[in-house]
């Protein structure tokens, strides 16, 4: 049921990234099913969206970390849990772009998305340039 859940675009997991949500919808047959949709907390969405605007920029999740905190997108009490680590898993998180994995495999989900296709791939970009210098280079012998 989830993989054919999968196949039709519907994302049949139980946890969505942040800006997102589950809600209610009825069904032909009078039941209730639960969709994913974009958050109505304008706040998450639109840190998401300055995570994004930010790397695409070219700046460093630990960068943006204080670039964010500086802004006030995070309460003082959530610092410690608003991680650079967290901030990563989300740019490159292909969901906001409609795109997810279910058992291995990649299906064109129909939920709606806030970051453009765009933005995501010059994020992509700047995160392989910025893991590319931060790997140590090798030396040769002579």
């Amino acid at each position: 049921a989830k993989k054919q859940k999968a196949k039709s675009g519907c994302y049949p997991g139980r946890k969505v990234p942040l800006g997102y949500e589950f809600k209610k919808e009825p069904t032909e047959n009078g039941g209730i099913k639960y969709v994913v949709g974009v958050s109505p907390d304008k706040k998450l969405v639109a840190l998401v969206q300055r995570e994004f605007q930010l790397a695409a920029s070219g700046l460093t999740p630990r960068s943006i970390r204080v670039k964010i905190l500086s802004e006030g997108f995070v309460a003082p009490d959530e610092f410690n849990g608003y991680r650079p680590s967290h901030i990563m898993q989300r740019l490159r998180d292909r969901f906001y772009v409609g795109v997810f994995v279910w058992e291995g495999l990649e299906y064109e989900g129909k939920h709606q998305t806030f970051i453009p296709r765009d933005v995501f791939d010059a994020v992509q970009r700047a995160l392989a340039h910025f893991s590319a210098k931060s790997k140590p280079t090798e030396r040769t012998e002579q």
